[in-house]
């Protein structure tokens, strides 16, 4: 079992328009992924989505891969006052113990014209997202495929037969009706 940091939040950053800036020699992958970013809510200057302070992994997502993965240092945000509204960065190293997750289908998605440029998950969650399936009792893999469906700034999952995991914006009213 994985034991989460102190800090439960995991921001996954979308950074499809700078990546290339890193492949050019320009920028490194800690540059891209780690700052500058808005964590306020849509057109807010006062209104955080989250708690910079609380994130212990940043995950940089492209074209529906993960392709970095860093851990924030203790005390590693640095709030950027001379943009308006203020925005962060963070002060991290490559992840050893998320490296696993580089190359491989990210956990969220972004659909063409979606206006966020990051999404949240806490680290249970992550895990519970890229655990390996378990075994079915016949020996094989259970054959439900997982499903992921971004709705705007909320992301559904569909698991397995009897799980589904709704990532929904602080704030944000969920409803859950049973049949």
């Amino acid at each position: 079992m994985i034991t989460p940091p102190k800090r439960p939040v995991v921001v996954i950053v979308n950074i499809n328009k700078t990546w290339p800036e890193v492949e050019q020699g320009k920028r490194t992958a800690a540059d891209v992924t780690l700052g500058d970013w808005n964590p306020y809510k849509s057109s807010s200057k006062t209104i955080l989505a989250f708690n910079p302070d609380e994130v212990g992994l940043v995950l940089g997502y492209r074209k529906g891969t993960i392709i970095t993965a860093f851990d924030i240092e203790e005390d590693g945000v640095r709030w950027l006052e001379h943009f308006d509204p203020h925005r962060v960065r963070w002060e991290g190293s490559p992840s050893a113990e998320w490296s696993h997750l580089v190359g491989k289908k990210s956990p969220v998605t972004w659909k063409q014209g979606e206006g966020v440029a990051l999404k949240t998950l806490t680290l249970d969650e992550l895990a519970h997202m890229t655990a390996d399936p378990a075994p079915a009792p016949s020996g094989g893999t259970d054959a439900s495929p997982e499903v992921t469906v971004s709705l705007g700034a909320v992301t559904v999952s569909l698991k397995d037969t009897q799980t589904v995991v709704v990532t929904a914006p602080d704030g944000m009213d969920v409803l859950v009706r049973r049949s």
